[in-house]
């Protein structure tokens, strides 16, 4: 399963192309940083997908950018961000 890359990194990865021009590589590290999660109606679950993820693409321009991607943001940061 690709969790957070699959569910909020694609977004990421389709601005990048978009501002910047398309990806010719990338690299990711992923983890689970918290192994629990607590949903709205109180009942807590085991998470299994990775919810962290540092990704480092090469342009095909050569250019480097770095992405983090994680759903363990605190509440109230902005959810997308973006620093060139």
């Amino acid at each position: 399963t690709g969790g957070v890359l699959l569910q909020l990194g694609v977004h990421g990865f389709d601005l990048i192309e978009h501002l910047f021009g398309p990806i010719e590589q990338l690299g990711a590290l992923t983890a689970i940083r918290m192994p629990q999660r607590r949903l709205a109606d109180g009942s807590v679950i085991a998470v299994r997908a990775p919810d962290h993820a540092l990704v480092h693409h090469q342009l095909c321009s050569g250019v480097p950018v770095s992405h983090e991607i994680l759903f363990g943001e605190v509440a109230g940061t902005s959810r997308f961000r973006l620093e060139v």
